[in-house]
């Protein structure tokens, strides 16, 4: 059987994800050292302050591992982190293999007396290795071949290979042992820091221009320029610049080259320093998003290589700002946003662009300078509409109308749809969706992630969100919303205990959640509208319940509505999908105005008499048992019924023993329904629908009944023709379709 795999890209991660992962980290720290928790916030604040103000750091911060290690290190420094990543990595390795043990008096457990120098010279032997190679991991008996060579030049280290090699995987933090019989290094990077080390040593400077057009030694390439000092360095700049008309891949080899800019700084031989420049800047603009990511470091180096003729502007230069950061790269981005008004492809760049600054900083200095963007006028919008249009665009790509859609709900409604917060793919990765997963017919909706998610903090007027599947930091951010009034959550295990930040919710839709405890819902002083339903998506208490159960079956079952659950003050309630063994706590909602039941099964008649505010009731799928409608008739207040049967069996009893209907419903919707009389006294109905699967013995004596009668939609098999014209020249309304609408008008 052979087994096939998708190969993905894993995107950097954007300034918010990097700032969001530093506040992870120094809150998973705080729970350990409770007592520097003060100290630890500050460090979190400034070095999120860091991340925007050096680009190199911010850079590293990209990966989420590199993220952690600038933590780490930010806290081992005391806040003194280099601005380059050569001397952060120097640093990071020391903290690794040395002063981490040594603050913690952690004893070597194979090899006393193991040096720093010793152990960078082992690592960096069987990282140069692994990359002479191609090796992402290697056998660990070739390893320790490779660790008996190195061991011939450090005479002092007298311990065999394998204790060696067991002390760095158990103590070194660099190297680890991902499965038996294999070692490999924790990140790429850390390999190609070290290789870049060793080739120096060797001198190894033909070998290194000759795999410049390998995309797989650029960083080694790069990492060896700034480990060479003086005339070393000249030759191999002096190498990479010889004009490679003879390789493959030239352009390749030339990016290499130019982005050596970073590490070499004013270390180089001058004219061999504006012949890599001249180098770097033919290669400018960028004109793909993979050059787009090459160039930033030579970019960060000069930023002003991004600055060329109007003319020559394209849409990967503000990809390339946006990489590098900072101000320099801001302001360069501001210099492009006059061009091209009101095209498309530059407004989503800069949208694009848009969370790698200060979101207000970038509004005010870069898109004012715009009088429209993607056709919506700036000056009509204010900060916080122009900051969701720009989390918007970036999560729904090239989509106009979902775009369009989206934000008009969020200008008019304040309401923001946040799709799945656990989605960290970029639009691009959203629309590559395989359709033969979802179909064309029902596209998967785009989302707003979790690098979103320190904008929507910052939608102080959002009033109504809607989530899929949100985790714990989502849900946070949506309880400390200060106007948010409706809240629909999808998918997802919910504690409802922290809700109580979010006092001001009116209205609360759980759909397919798992929810332990419904008690917090009493202390929401304002909520009005409640709405529980499970649907495809079955939570795990239903995951033992196979199917429709009978209700003599109930008792073996677990209960999943909200039993004794005293909410007076509810005002709509939604139910779908439930097994109810109990409505006593349904009889204490005296300001109930709108109800709807879908999918429930009760042996229990519904306490219409106790609902004396209700004026809208819809009952779908309900057809269990006719005791559920015993009270039916009696609702005498209502004015709007909702009736439909659609997945009831043919067998179904339920309405056929229907007889009675409330006398003063003034608009009744039918579907899948047999009433079982001819004749209903409904003196007050002026509006009637009649859907699909509907069964009536004799529509015009039904119709006797309802002398207030105004309007009639219907299908075109439920009255005869006669029938409508005599209505119709009564002045009664009567609207014939094809096929009936799954619409629920109230």
């Amino acid at each position: 059987m052979s087994c096939a795999f998708d190969s993905i890209t894993l995107e950097p991660m954007s300034l918010s994800d990097s700032e969001i992962l530093v506040e992870q980290w120094h809150s998973a720290v705080a729970r350990d050292r409770s007592a520097d928790r003060a100290e630890l916030e500050a460090y979190a604040r400034n070095l999120r302050r860091t991340l925007r103000e050096k680009p190199p750091i911010r850079n590293l911060a990209s990966n989420p591992l590199l993220c952690s290690m600038i933590c780490a290190l930010n806290w081992d420094r005391r806040e003194r982190l280099p601005d380059n990543r050569m001397q952060l990595y120097h640093e990071a390795l020391q903290m690794f293999l040395v002063s981490r043990d040594e603050q913690r008096n952690v004893r070597p457990a194979f090899v006393e007396g193991f040096t720093y120098a010793e152990k960078r010279a082992v690592l960096e032997g069987i990282a140069y290795w692994m990359l002479r190679n191609g090796y992402s991991e290697a056998d660990e008996t070739k390893a320790l071949d490779q660790i008996k060579l190195l061991k011939k030049r450090m005479p002092k280290l007298k311990k065999e290979a394998n204790w060696i090699l067991q002390e760095l995987l158990g103590r070194s933090g660099v190297l680890r042992k991902p499965q038996y019989g294999k070692i490999d290094f924790i990140h790429r990077t850390f390999l190609e820091f070290l290789a870049a080390s060793a080739a120096v040593q060797a001198g190894d400077f033909g070998m290194l221009a000759d795999d410049a057009r390998k995309e797989s030694w650029r960083e080694p390439i790069v990492f060896a320029a700034g480990y060479a000092q003086g005339r070393a360095r000249d030759d191999l700049i002096r190498e990479l610049l010889k004009r490679p008309w003879f390789r493959k891949k030239p352009i390749q080899a030339r990016v290499t080259a130019a982005c050596c800019l970073e590490t070499v700084g004013d270390n180089l031989n001058p004219a061999l320093f504006d012949s890599l420049r001249e180098l770097a800047s033919g290669l400018f603009p960028p004109t793909t998003p993979e050059m787009a990511r090459i160039l930033a470091p030579a970019a960060a180096m000069d930023p002003n290589l991004l600055r060329v003729e109007p003319e020559n502007v394209s849409i990967e230069s503000i990809r390339t700002a946006a990489i590098v950061g900072g101000e320099q790269m801001l302001s360069i981005i501001a210099e492009y946003a006059p061009l091209e008004p009101g095209a498309r492809k530059m407004d989503l760049a800069l949208i694009h662009a848009w969370p790698a600054f200060d979101l207000e900083e970038f509004f005010n200095i870069v898109i004012r300078r715009r009088p429209r963007i993607l056709n919506f006028a700036i000056p009509e919008l204010d900060a916080e509409e122009t900051l969701c249009l720009g989390l918007l665009a970036d999560a729904v790509g090239d989509n106009t109308a979902q775009l369009r859609e989206r934000f008009e709900n969020f200008r008019i409604a304040r309401s923001l749809d946040l799709g799945r917060s656990d989605n960290a793919a970029p639009p691009s990765m959203l629309r590559a969706v395989r359709e033969d997963t979802h179909g064309p017919q029902n596209p998967p909706r785009p989302s707003v992630w979790r690098s979103h998610l320190r904008i929507v903090n910052r939608l102080h007027s959002l009033r109504g969100a809607t989530c899929d599947a949100p985790d714990e930091r989502t849900l946070e951010v949506l309880y400390g919303l200060p106007n948010l009034r409706a809240l629909h959550l999808r998918r997802c295990t919910i504690s409802l205990s922290p809700l109580d930040r979010a006092n001001k919710i009116e209205s609360l839709h759980l759909e397919n959640c798992e929810v332990a405890d419904f008690q917090p819902l009493v202390s929401l002083p304002e909520l009005r509208s409640f709405a529980l339903q499970f649907g495809e998506c079955v939570p795990k208490s239903l995951s033992a319940i196979t199917g429709r159960l009978n209700y003599e079956d109930f008792s073996e079952n677990r209960y999943l509505g909200p039993e004794n659950l005293e909410m007076p003050r509810l005002e709509a309630l939604q139910l779908a999908g439930q097994m109810l063994t109990s409505m006593e706590w349904a009889k204490h909602l005296p300001l109930l105005r709108r109800a709807q039941f879908n999918g429930i099964t009760s042996p229990y008649p519904i306490p219409l008499a106790n609902w004396t505010s209700l004026r809208s009731l819809s009952l779908g799928e309900i057809w269990k048992s006719e005791e559920a409608f015993r009270e039916l008739g009696d609702a005498c207040q209502l004015e709007a019924l909702y009736l439909n049967d659609d997945f009831a069996p043919e067998s179904s009893p339920t309405y056929r023993k229907l007889t009675t209907l409330p006398r003063h419903i003034s608009k009744l919707h039918l579907r899948h329904i047999t009433l079982f009389s001819g004749a209903f006294d409904l003196p007050e109905l002026t509006h009637l629908y009649v859907g699909e699967g509907v069964l009536i013995g004799h529509p015009d004596f039904f119709l006797s009944g309802c002398p207030k009668i105004k309007f009639i939609e219907c299908n075109n098999n439920f009255l005869s023709e006669k029938s409508i014209n005599e209505l119709r020249d009564k002045s009664i309304f009567v609207s014939i379709r094809e096929k009936q609408a799954d619409a629920n008008y109230f």
